[in-house]
């Protein structure tokens, strides 16, 4: 877990496009890391850790704002 938070030091920057890349990428780090530690397989994994990981990067680290931010933006 704490390994797959560290991009996200960089999610305090007042940059929509930044906060969603390091969210999307910790959460990334954070799947892979489950499938690893406990050697199932990634879409296991992405099943089982898909709630934490919207839980914590989505709402946490305000992933799911930045992204709804850029959807807006680009007029969607």
């Amino acid at each position: 877990m704490c390994y797959a938070m560290a991009p996200c030091l960089l999610a305090g920057l007042p940059s929509a496009e930044v906060r969603v890349l390091v969210t999307a990428w910790g959460a990334g780090l954070y799947l892979i890391g489950t499938a690893v530690v406990h050697n199932v397989r990634l879409p296991v994994a992405a099943i089982v850790g898909a709630i934490p990981a919207a839980i914590i990067f989505g709402y946490g680290f305000r992933g799911f704002q930045a992204l709804s931010v850029l959807a807006a933006n680009y007029g969607f």
